[in-house]
């Protein structure tokens, strides 16, 4: 129970840096919010050293990722776009 209560305070706790769109143009502005706040269809970066806020699906670029938190896996495994 101690273990899932940290993973839910770790959550609400991640900042995620979400793209937003500006207007009409395809002018993009990154926002820094709470990982509770992201909802479906929110577009986020993750840089080397990050802490991914949310599941969700890899839609450009390729980074080893730590899942070992979720998936009890030990070391870091390759994702990539598609």
């Amino acid at each position: 129970k101690a273990q899932a209560e940290s993973l839910r305070k770790t959550r609400q706790e991640t900042p995620a840096k979400v793209v937003r769109e500006v207007g009409e143009y395809t002018l993009n502005e990154v926002q820094v919010i709470s990982s509770a706040q992201l909802k479906k269809g929110d577009v986020f970066i993750c840089e080397p050293g990050d802490i991914i806020p949310s599941d969700g699906e890899i839609i450009e670029g390729l980074a080893t990722i730590d899942e070992s938190a979720i998936t009890g896996e030990s070391a870091p495994v390759i994702r990539e776009a598609g």
